[in-house]
């Protein structure tokens, strides 16, 4: 039986790719810094990553500045939503650990796993916002949600992708300018191995 040969990328290709995650990366902390434009830079990234797992190049510079601009607005309710969202859980964890919240350690790991398994879905919407284009944060979280019950084990590893690049920025702080776009690139490579790549027409 015949196998197929598996064409691998040349260093030329590896080093080209690298270098544009890592431009995507700085662009994406610098459209994020005024913070009300994070939720446009991620949707705006996440659509730049899902073009280049395609293509194996990003999009022109004018289609990405348009898809950030357009998703400024949108943005801003599910920025609003994960943060809300976090710091719930987070000074649930809080108080919990301090005693001012009855429960102790059982308390404390159930809260550190709703957190891990909400990190897991808002990952898979970042993915699946990128694979629309960069807009529909609302079909996307509901699509994310479903994947989910299917498959959970897809946003536990997401969720373990998410833990794993902020630890990295967090040990190696020179890395986080570019970090941003790698990771999208995981997160991405995670749910296409799922069988989850956008449906192209």
């Amino acid at each position: 039986m015949a196998t197929r040969k598996v064409t691998r990328p040349d260093w030329r290709e590896t080093v080209a790719g690298a270098t544009d995650l890592a431009v995507l990366g700085v662009a994406l902390l610098v459209a994020a810094l005024p913070v009300v434009t994070a939720g446009g830079a991620v949707a705006a990234a996440s659509a730049a990553v899902d073009h280049w797992c395609t293509h194996r190049t990003l999009p022109p510079v004018a289609v990405m500045a348009r898809t950030f601009v357009r998703g400024i607005v949108p943005g801003l309710g599910a920025l609003a939503v994960a943060v809300a969202g976090a710091a719930v859980l987070m000074l649930n964890v809080s108080a919990t650990a301090r005693g001012a919240v009855p429960g102790g350690p059982v308390v404390v790991a159930g809260t550190v796993l709703v957190l891990v398994a909400a990190a897991g879905l808002a990952g898979l919407a970042v993915v699946r916002v990128g694979q629309q284009g960069g807009t529909g944060w609302v079909s996307a979280t509901a699509w994310a949600w479903r994947a989910a019950l299917r498959t959970p084990a897809v946003p536990l590893g997401i969720a373990g992708l998410i833990a794993l690049t902020t630890l990295v920025g967090w040990m190696m702080p020179v890395v986080v300018p570019v970090i941003g776009g790698i990771g999208l690139l995981g997160l991405h490579a995670v749910t296409r191995r799922a069988g989850w790549a956008p449906e192209r027409a």
